[in-house]
């Protein structure tokens, strides 16, 4: 399987595949392709037409009869980072706090007046003057891979029974997994599970802020 992106025409011009393009008759595409590795032959394609124009990472997942797309401002997506001396590919951590002081920032794409709407407290006809409706968010889960005693102390207060006290007499036996809940940016709850031998694991925290 194959993934394909259009050419950032507004940023690249004059590459060579633009020219390979050009001299076979055909044109940047988006979308998907599967290709038989033994004949070269193209058994089956999606072409994505509309604002889809990139595609960064595909992958198969067995059983999986509808596939997801997911964007950047999506909470599902694996958050994978690389800086200089980072040594390869690290996962961030989910914040204990909002990293910002202010208010939430804005969705790009999203006009200004309906986020700004979105993010303040509204009164319906039916609410009685000076009360105010404030819409309840539902949690956003992320999947945390990669922990360890280290990574985990800045969270120990988000970990119950607390791990820095376990690990002090009971060491560390498996892979460490977590799965984190926030709302609005804040993180509510933490559960933590230490894989075992022969496809077990045992759930060793579980936080949930009061």
């Amino acid at each position: 399987i194959v993934g394909l992106s259009k050419l950032r025409s507004p940023t690249f011009s004059g590459l060579l595949l633009e020219q390979r393009l050009t001299n076979v008759g055909k044109t940047s595409q988006c979308g998907l392709m599967v290709i038989d590795i033994n004949t070269g032959e193209t058994v089956h394609w999606l072409q994505l037409d509309g604002v889809v124009e990139e595609l960064f990472d595909v992958v198969v997942l067995p059983g999986v009869r509808q596939p997801q797309a997911l964007g950047f401002q999506s909470e599902e997506i694996e958050r994978l980072v690389t800086f200089p001396g980072s040594g390869g590919i690290v996962t961030t951590k989910p914040t204990a706090k909002r990293p910002s002081v202010g208010s939430m920032a804005p969705i790009p794409g999203l006009p200004r007046q309906i986020w700004e709407g979105s993010n303040n407290t509204t009164t319906s006809p039916s609410t009685p003057r000076g009360l105010s409706v404030v819409e309840v968010q539902p949690p956003k889960y992320q999947r945390v891979y990669h922990l360890t005693a280290s990574s985990l102390a800045d969270y120990d207060a988000f970990t119950f029974p607390s791990l820095q006290q376990r690990w002090q007499t009971q060491p560390q036996r498996g892979e460490l997994v977590g799965i984190s809940a926030s709302v609005a940016g804040e993180m509510v709850a933490f559960a933590i599970a230490e894989l075992l031998p022969e496809q077990t694991a045992e759930l060793i925290s579980l936080f949930v802020a009061p």
